[in-house]
């Protein structure tokens, strides 16, 4: 198995979830939310596997680096921390309909990385030869990608006050009914996915 094919396995699973949070928000099953994030919890194993995996090619290579160096490896580890970062919030929160709001975000830098970048494993150029660099880019990636779920929450976010300011209810079956409350992040209780 090589890392490319766990990655496409990956953009498959991070495709699929996206869906099932749709679904799962337009049919407030709650079997679909359930679905959605067990699936991008799966995405997130394969991308972790792929990760790995393409570590160990670029040794039997014997270049031999992290797989942080590129622009296709950089877009690649972003997804993963979306992932991992949004699969964090919902342990702790349970609002399953942020994953349609997170997850697209995951799929379009898979999906850019695999259709539109180089994959290639390429020796580092001299400036980057540095164990700075894998510190430096974990940590700005997760930067950015605690940027990209906030996003993500910051949109839902967004529709819920169109939705309030225009006088309109959330009842029982409506959408906005199953977006989290205002202030609710300041508080560890569960909500209902």
């Amino acid at each position: 198995m090589t890392s490319s094919l766990l990655f496409n396995v990956t953009t498959f699973a991070y495709l699929v979830s996206m869906l099932l949070f749709f679904a799962h928000m337009a049919s407030r099953s709650k079997a679909l939310g359930t679905g959605g994030i067990y699936v991008a919890y799966f995405g997130l194993l394969a991308q972790t596997g792929a990760i790995a995996l393409r570590w160990k090619e670029s040794y039997d290579m014997g270049v031999g680096h992290a797989p942080l160096s590129n622009l296709y490896e950089s877009v690649v580890f972003f997804s993963w921390t979306i992932v991992l970062i949004y699969s964090l919030l919902d342990l702790k929160y349970k609002y399953r309909v942020i994953g349609a709001f997170v997850m697209p975000f995951a799929l379009l830098g898979m999906a850019w990385a695999q259709l539109g970048l180089n994959t290639g494993i390429e020796p580092l150029v001299p400036a980057l030869q540095s164990n700075w660099l894998t510190y430096h880019v974990i940590t700005c990636f997760l930067g950015y990608a605690a940027f990209a779920v906030a996003c993500g929450v910051s949109i839902m976010y967004l529709i819920k006050a169109s939705h309030d300011e225009s006088g309109q209810t959330a009842g029982e079956s409506s959408v906005m009914s199953m977006f989290p409350p205002s202030g609710c992040w300041t508080t560890s209780t569960t909500a209902p996915s």
